[in-house]
């Protein structure tokens, strides 16, 4: 008993399963099917016929003409009865027939008298549904209207089973074409890491070779040895804050899903931050002053938000002296836009350096200053974050900084 039940069970899941694959349910009307459902008409002579779709609990039409509603339920069907064989299914009187006279669509309107329905499959050979013609009057189907109708089913066959294979082509196609994107895209990346890798050994270099260019003349002076010092620190810092960044791009990268997040109560954080800030703080004269409102949270990747923000304010820190800089959070639907002001100082195309796709050393190359490369990291790192970063003019001569992070779920 049990295994008749499953018999019976497992051939209308994988019709349904079928029907699902082609998505032809609740799809906007096309040419093709309702050419098809009007020649059924003419030349069938009936004022009503449909192109049919058997849904789980409801019958569905692709196309129609005669009748104004897209759906009934399936047990009101008259098709429901058409899949369970395996010819044109007949009703030459519907309210003669036990299985229909007390049907709704027979009682009521439409009010069916006559219905005949030709069986409609899947590629694979499944029972969609039907092309069936329906009359107001009791009928019988004529060799000839059989025939037309039994044509007709398998030309909407072969209509479903062309617009399935143009689907097909059409996702594959997109699918190419994504492959190719991405293909760019992990082209540009890596030309970008390859140059950012370049433009850091750059960098170090220029750094080694302006340190030891006191071994020419066979001495050092305290004055230049203190300067090494300096320059060797900031270089120190750069390389961790590149490799920190480096890290935390590649782990975006990697990660096949969303990286680890969690709320961040950004005041707080912000204060955490400046501790590691505060030797420049007090080496520039630089003011830093956080507006963020104490409840005010980011879901975020913590590592990830510390290092933005600390390699941003550190490289305006060493920008600039006695600045007043304002840090302002504002909440948004999707995440906290941050705005930071720099007045009388313009900072604008010192910063913008670090924008371009391929960045290049300036008065670095000279003087063994450290480049931060890192900043140029950052930009990439914002944008896996789904974040946005600009720099644009504040006023005359100050210089703003807008970024975005959005809430990580």
């Amino acid at each position: 008993m049990y295994l008749v039940r499953m018999s019976e069970h497992l051939p209308e899941e994988d019709r349904l399963r079928a029907l699902e694959r082609l998505d032809l349910l609740d799809t906007p009307p096309e040419a093709d099917f309702n050419d098809l459902v009007s020649l059924a008409s003419d030349l069938c002579g009936a004022p009503i016929s449909l192109l049919t779709l058997l849904d789980r609990d409801r019958q569905w039409f692709k196309a129609a003409k005669g009748i104004g509603i897209r759906e009934t339920e399936r047990s009101l069907a008259f098709c429901d009865k058409a899949l369970l064989q395996d010819d044109i299914f007949v009703v030459s009187d519907a309210q003669t027939d036990p299985r229909f006279a007390d049907n709704p669509f027979v009682t009521g309107d439409p009010n069916i008298r006559f219905y005949a329905g030709a069986l409609v499959h899947s590629p694979e050979g499944q029972k969609l549904g039907t092309l069936c013609i329906i009359d107001t009057r009791p009928r019988e189907l004529s060799w000839r209207e059989a025939n037309i109708l039994g044509k007709l089913a398998r030309q909407a066959t072969q209509l479903i089973e062309v617009r399935s294979r143009r689907q097909e082509l059409e996702a594959a196609r997109s699918r190419e074409e994504a492959l190719r994107a991405r293909t760019d895209e992990l082209q540009f990346q890596f030309q970008r890491l390859a140059h950012l890798s370049q433009l850091q050994n750059e960098n170090l270099g220029a750094f080694f070779q302006n340190a030891l260019d006191p071994l020419k003349t066979g001495r050092f002076t305290k004055k230049e040895i203190a300067e090494i010092n300096e320059k060797a620190a900031a270089h120190r810092e750069q390389v961790d804050a590149y490799n920190e960044a480096l890290a935390l791009l590649a782990a975006y990268r990697r990660q096949a899903g969303p990286m680890p997040a969690e709320a961040i109560r950004l005041l707080d954080f912000v204060q955490d931050v400046f501790p590691a800030l505060m030797p420049l703080v007090k080496a520039s004269g630089n003011r830093v002053q956080p507006y963020i409102p104490a409840d005010l949270e980011l879901r975020q990747n913590r590592a990830a938000v510390h290092l933005i923000f600390k390699a941003t304010l550190g490289l305006l820190l060493g920008a600039v002296s006695k600045a007043d800089i304002s840090l302002v959070a504002k909440s948004r639907p999707d995440g906290v836009a941050f705005s930071i002001s720099i007045p009388e100082h313009n900072l604008v195309e010192a910063l913008q350096r670090y924008l371009p796709d391929a960045p290049q050393l300036g008065s670095e190359a000279l003087t063994g200053r450290s480049f931060h490369v890192e900043v140029a990291l950052l930009k990439d790192l914002i944008f896996e974050m789904g974040g946005n970063k600009d720099v644009h003019p504040l006023g005359n001569r100050g210089t703003g900084i807008e970024l975005f992070l959005p809430h990580a779920f």
